[in-house]
């Protein structure tokens, strides 16, 4: 937690971020909008992202006798971010972007148990599937401070839909057995899809010719609904122990986003070109829940959870000429 506040503080507070002003500043030497300009623009980001939960959703820790533990942590993975706006006025636009993040892999971790009454070692096989989707909608104001910093301030909404699909299969080999017997599975699906407000700034400092650098901060406060199904049945000897629970919240979730990087931008005849690499970070607040019943969580409660994106982002975006 400490953590996720103090990249906020350093996003909302940097007095540089990228905004990419449009048309020629009226009056450069205070504070200033853009000429009255009409335009369009589109872009297009690559995103390297790693997902968590920092909790047994996501980053189950399993743990044997003297101190041995695994901890699961989602592998990096690609996802994309489109976008378009329509630049009017003096300074204003009209943005909608979308993130989609859709990332699918499976992991193990064993568990070794030499000092129980029958010594054994167990086998934690988990299956992961996430889909995420963000879709913002800004009406934003630009304005020039001086001749070198560019502030976009802006309002709108957010949709959000993030679903978690997670199978787990768990192994047991002791001394009287030959190869891994299964003693439990089970399959959880824990989704949650919401609408709210969200504002935001955008700042930028042009260091020099075309190159800036930028960090952009964002807030949002999502009213909907998280719905979770656990099954899944427990497996001993001939034994055989089904079992089922579901949990339903409406409430809010709040979000918090942040970027940091650098930029270089260039005209053309065709337009304004600019290139954009930097640090993503994205992080809900309680948005997924999980029932009890496996033995990888030790929870004997329906428990709420975090959830947050952050990695490496190149973009690449085009805006015509007025």
């Amino acid at each position: 937690m400490k953590k996720i506040i103090t990249f906020t503080v350093l996003a909302c507070n940097i007095n540089m971020l990228q905004a990419g002003s449009m048309g020629e500043v009226c009056n450069p030497d205070s504070v200033t909008v853009s000429c009255p300009c009409a335009a369009w623009d589109v872009g297009i980001s690559a995103l390297y992202l790693q997902h968590n939960s920092e909790s047994d959703l996501l980053n189950p820790v399993l743990s044997g006798e003297s101190g041995q533990s695994n901890i699961i942590n989602p592998p990096w993975k690609w996802g994309f971010l489109l976008e378009g706006s329509y630049h009017f006025n003096t300074g204003n636009d009209i943005n909608i972007n979308w993130l989609h993040f859709d990332p699918r892999y499976s992991q193990s971790a064993v568990q070794f148990f030499p000092n129980a009454a029958i010594p054994r070692t167990n086998t934690t096989n988990f299956t992961f599937k996430t889909t995420f989707d963000a879709i913002n909608f800004e009406l934003a104001q630009m304005s020039h401070f001086g001749k070198k910093t560019n502030i976009r301030f802006y309002g709108g909404a957010q949709y959000a839909y993030a679903k978690i699909n997670r199978e787990i299969y768990n192994f047991e080999l002791n001394e009287f057995q030959t190869t891994n017997t299964l003693f439990q599975q089970t399959n959880l699906s824990t989704k949650f899809q919401g609408i709210g407000p969200r504002i935001g700034l955008d700042m930028s400092y042009n260091v020099m010719g075309g190159f800036s650098v930028f960090g952009q901060g964002a807030i949002a406060l999502l009213a909907g609904e998280g719905k979770a199904r656990l099954s899944g049945s427990n497996l001993s000897g001939s034994s055989f122990f089904p079992f089922y629970s579901y949990a339903e919240r409406r409430g809010l979730v709040p979000e918090l986003d942040a970027r940091l990087g650098a930029s270089y931008e260039w005209n053309t005849h065709r337009g304004n070109f600019s290139l954009t690499t930097g640090w993503m970070f994205q992080h809900y607040f309680d948005m997924f829940l999980l029932p009890t019943g496996e033995n990888s969580n030790p929870a004997t409660a329906i428990t709420q959870h975090n959830f947050s994106l952050d990695g490496p982002f190149i973009k690449g975006k085009w805006v015509s000429e007025c």
